[in-house]
């Protein structure tokens, strides 16, 4: 009796976990006239990817997110990752972040593509300073990472956690930002955000965003879709 109640209560567990890591939702968002790239020809540079809320090892997490990302990229994608350190140093570590969540509450909330125009966040100050900051960001990896061309498209990835309690223990939704800014116009192209919800265990969270960057890539070169 108490075998075969362990062995139903496993198996509930099981299905929650699968029920956890299946559900979420997908949200596209490209400019009407979005210049997007050819993603076999035109190179394509990758800021450090960035977690925030999430349980376990920040490096790693971080590792695993743009290991993923870059690799679906291809030889068209630069990762700008050897220079984190640098931009630590310059107070520009958190650039990743805040550009993805600038991108996310543009285009949620204000339904715009150009930094300068969504002054609702944090003031009316901090988006563009991520623009200022990406120029010398683009100017550094120029020279630090001698580039052999001139770079118009940055790619940024983040994801965000935020816990949430189940009977049969602990889950995060994770919230995927994911968006192609170009240098040239000073505008976003495209973001894509994703929702879903995987069980809080460290090593389900590291495989998980070992997947992530590779899925979010295929969305970005999709070919556009209306917006509902």
């Amino acid at each position: 009796m108490k075998k075969t109640l362990k062995l139903a209560m496993a198996l509930v567990i099981f299905m929650v976990v699968v029920g956890l890591t299946g559900c979420g939702g997908v949200k596209q968002h490209i400019r009407t006239d979005a210049d997007l790239p050819n993603f076999t020809k035109d190179k394509i540079v990758i800021m450090p990817a960035s977690t925030w809320g999430l349980p376990g090892d920040k490096l790693a997490q971080s590792a695993a997110l743009l290991g993923g990302f870059v690799a679906a990229f291809g030889k068209q994608g630069v990762s700008l990752q050897p220079l984190q350190p640098v931009l630590e140093k310059m107070g520009m570590g958190s650039m990743s972040w805040r550009m993805a969540r600038g991108m996310y509450h543009m285009v949620s909330f204000h339904k715009t593509y150009d930094f300068k125009k969504d002054v609702g966040y944090h003031g009316s100050s901090e988006l563009p300073k991520i623009i200022d900051a990406t120029a010398k960001i683009i100017s550094l990896a120029s020279k630090q990472l001698k580039l052999k061309f001139k770079p118009k498209y940055v790619a940024v990835i983040n994801v965000d956690g935020y816990g949430n309690w189940y009977s049969f223990g602990y889950s995060k939704k994770l919230r995927i930002t994911c968006g192609l800014y170009n240098v040239k116009t000073g505008l976003v192209e495209k973001v894509i955000i994703k929702t879903k919800s995987v069980s809080s265990n460290e090593a389900a969270i590291l495989a998980e965003l070992a997947t992530i960057g590779g899925d979010m890539k295929a969305l970005l070169a999709e070919a556009p879709k209306a917006e509902k």
